[in-house]
């Protein structure tokens, strides 16, 4: 697999088939977030449910998930830095309906939770430099441009 030392392959293995109960070359995709804590990537079920999706399988307790899949899992999940899944975390905590893009309300809802007094001009202000599509929103890679290159996060 590129990208992922020999020796993180080895672990990988090693950990699949403790949990392939059966030997039969699959595992639950319940057992998911406690195969990758062991290999040192903390992802949330969250997290995992998209990545799930993105490989084509369902997350229901019962499915089974071969190791060819697994390995798709693996790379998708190890390619992501763990400071660009905080990001978008974060992003999700502003992305109120799950649209993809950050408004207004998200920013609001946000500041009042962190007791951060602001305006409907500040509002305006945050969204406008960060717009830079000019769409009235602010979608992940806008976001990015912002919080990925600063030492904030």
């Amino acid at each position: 697999m590129a990208g992922i030392s020999h020796q993180k392959q080895v672990n990988m293995r090693v950990i699949f088939r403790n949990y392939d109960k059966d030997s039969d070359g699959f595992i639950c995709v319940k057992d998911l977030t406690n195969v990758f804590k062991e290999l040192g990537e903390e992802i949330s079920d969250e997290e995992l449910k998209e990545y799930i999706r993105n490989t084509g399988l369902n997350n229901r307790p019962n499915t089974t998930v071969s190791y060819e899949k697994f390995q798709q899992l693996s790379q998708q999940i190890l390619r992501e830095t763990k400071r660009e899944r905080r990001l978008k975390r974060v992003f999700q905590e502003f992305d109120v309906e799950k649209k993809g893009y950050i408004e207004a309300q998200g920013i609001k809802r946000v500041l009042r939770r962190l007791n951060i007094d602001h305006t409907e001009s500040d509002i305006d202000l945050m969204i406008k430099m960060a717009d830079t599509k000019g769409d009235g929103r602010v979608d992940f890679d806008e976001f990015i441009q912002i919080f990925g290159e600063s030492d904030f996060m």
